[in-house]
């Protein structure tokens, strides 16, 4: 096993979980983001509950991270996940990256926005509000 590469920070803010992605990451970042995320999520009980995540100082990550990611949002849609708005001011790649692990699944939207208030506009919409939310 490797050494964690690359960051994240995660914080429930209501029922919004806030996440910002750091650095380039490998198979141990992943597994330790998804295992932070669902312990978060767990006192939701299967509510409803939206994802607000940074990708700005994200650098992308190896194969295997894409695979993890993926089967964690079948995962959390399951348990409530209902939306997710992207943050994301360059690099389309990222962006790429990240649809391609959003399944087709009418219960789950996953959108890109350059500005966080404009994702937190669309997340509103759908019926998640909290007052004042800063990247963790």
């Amino acid at each position: 096993m490797f050494e964690a590469h690359g960051e994240f920070k995660l914080k429930l803010h209501g029922n919004i979980l806030v996440s910002k992605f750091l650095g380039s990451w490998n198979k141990e970042t992943a597994v330790a983001f998804v295992l932070e995320a669902r312990r978060l999520v767990k006192p939701l009980n299967g509510k409803p509950w939206a994802v607000l995540t940074d990708l700005d100082e994200w650098e992308l990550g190896t194969p295997e991270c894409e695979e993890i990611q993926r089967a964690s949002v079948i995962k959390s849609i399951n348990k409530g996940l209902k939306c997710e708005a992207l943050i994301n001011r360059q690099g389309h790649l990222k962006v790429e990256w990240f649809l391609k692990t959003a399944p087709q699944d009418s219960n789950f939207e996953r959108r890109v926005f350059a500005e966080k208030q404009e994702g937190l506009d669309w997340l509103a919409v759908n019926g998640f509000t909290v007052d004042l939310i800063k990247f963790p």
